[in-house]
């Protein structure tokens, strides 16, 4: 799996990509800015495999769960860590991301990380998006990837502890 993380996002004190890092063995995260197309597009080139996928929705993207781990498994997943603005600008300013087959969620639970606004209700974190198609690719490891949705969990319930209900309530709920 490949994280291709916005710098401004590995400096983010909750960024949940840090949780995925530690708890999957094979996360590499790869710093990529947007703005420095041709840079990043040397760096993607050198890094990406072959059989790289893109987990990003949109129009061209399938849904994971409806194609089943054999058409999805055994390609590397990629994600993009940055504020959905940014991400839509590392997309769309990337010819090699565009270029890879792209997959989308679907149908996803309602999002847990509050901390952060979202352009829509059930925008996940980039956390929320590993475990999910990880869950829909190797079910039979859900318990394994539930467990780094629950560091997220106990990230969330201290910063919110921290910042008092007042506060929480009025910016997050």
């Amino acid at each position: 799996m490949i994280v291709l993380q916005d710098p401004r996002e590995s400096r983010h004190a909750l960024n949940t990509v840090n949780i995925a890092r530690l708890g999957l063995k094979n996360c590499t995260v790869l710093p990529i800015k947007p703005g420095e197309i041709d840079s990043g597009h040397e760096l993607l080139m050198s890094s990406l495999p072959d059989n790289a996928a893109l987990i990003y929705p949109g129009d061209n993207a399938e849904v994971v769960a409806s194609c089943g781990p054999v058409k999805v498994n055994g390609n590397a997943l990629v994600f993009i860590d940055a504020t959905w603005r940014r991400s839509k600008r590392m997309f769309l300013e990337q010819p090699v991301l565009q270029a890879l087959p792209r997959f989308e969620l679907g149908q996803v639970p309602c999002p847990r990380y509050t901390l952060r606004k979202s352009p829509a209700g059930n925008a996940l974190s980039t956390l929320e998006a590993i475990v999910e198609a990880l869950s829909c690719l190797d079910s039979p490891r859900f318990d394994q990837y539930r467990r780094l949705l629950a560091a997220m969990d106990y990230m969330i319930d201290y910063q919110a502890m921290g910042m008092g209900p007042i506060t929480y309530i009025k910016n997050y709920r």
